[in-house]
């Protein structure tokens, strides 16, 4: 019987009935395998990928703007609810890139613009207004400048899109009445 055929272990716990199977998943079979590469060259592997697309990103951010600026010109002149959603999207693409290559104002401002969008789809409205402070408040925070800077470093910027977000009903929470 070749070792990835073993039969799973039994253990029966001390009185019981009840016997519990220990079974080892595939990938951890996989994993016991000799060959491939150690741990640290690994780990050096994936962080030199890493820092190889960080110097692609400020151009992956410039064309990701380009479509966001282009789909909220289509909230005025096409579907709104799917131009809606595909701005959703990218702002959610935006603001999922922005940490990993040390853009955390660009994830903050991202953020806030998924919150804007949820918000006022909430509400019915699904038109540009409000979206423009958000996309210029990103290619603000796209430059090297701000590369490092956590949010609590520039909260006056965030504050003024939060107040934005304000205008708009957010989340009911359930609350008890007695």
């Amino acid at each position: 019987m070749s070792k990835d055929d073993e039969k799973p272990e039994v253990v029966a716990p001390e009185g019981g009935s009840v016997e519990i199977f220990k079974v080892e998943s595939r990938f951890a079979r996989l994993a016991k395998r000799s060959g491939g590469i150690d741990l640290k060259q690994a780990v050096d592997a994936g962080q030199q990928a890493i820092d190889k697309m960080a110097e692609a990103y400020p151009d992956w951010l410039a064309s990701d703007l380009e479509t966001l600026v282009s789909q909220v010109g289509e909230l005025a002149t096409g579907d709104a609810d799917s131009a809606n959603e595909a701005v959703y999207r990218t702002a959610m693409s935006i603001r999922d890139l922005g940490s990993t290559f040390g853009y955390f104002l660009v994830t903050q401002s991202g953020d806030l613009l998924c919150e804007l969008l949820v918000r006022k789809r909430r509400a019915g409205n699904v038109d540009a207004t409000d979206i423009q402070p958000f996309i210029d408040a990103i290619r603000l925070v796209a430059t090297p400048r701000f590369k490092g800077i956590e949010a609590g470093e520039s909260r006056g910027l965030l504050d003024g899109l939060r107040q934005i977000i304000a205008r708009y009903p957010g989340p009911t929470v359930a609350r008890k009445t007695d």
